[in-house]
């Protein structure tokens, strides 16, 4: 572990971090958990879709430890984009 992260996974140490290292892992690299970013929501849907497609199987109790933690540690990022300009008095160029 090296400035709060755990090195041969990438993912953030925080509580419950080894259940989602354990389950995560299993089926694909971490690197496919650090590189997103959800909600509590959004991270629900993703394991819903793998339940769906990708046979992962039932959570059971365990699935609520697991989106808090990427709910937290992943959140979404915010937007880059500034503000809509307003207000601005537009002039024309003359040529």
């Amino acid at each position: 572990i090296e400035n709060g992260i755990h090195v041969e996974s990438g993912l953030i140490v925080d509580t419950h971090w080894e259940l989602v290292q354990a389950t995560c892992t299993a089926c694909h690299s971490a690197k496919l958990v650090t590189q997103n970013r959800a909600d509590s929501a959004g991270w629900t849907r993703m394991i819903q879709w793998m339940q769906e497609t990708q046979n992962l199987w039932d959570l059971g109790d365990n699935e609520a430890l697991i989106v808090a933690y990427l709910a937290k540690n992943y959140p979404p990022r915010k937007k880059g984009r500034r503000a809509r300009l307003t207000n601005i008095e537009w002039y024309d160029l003359e040529p």
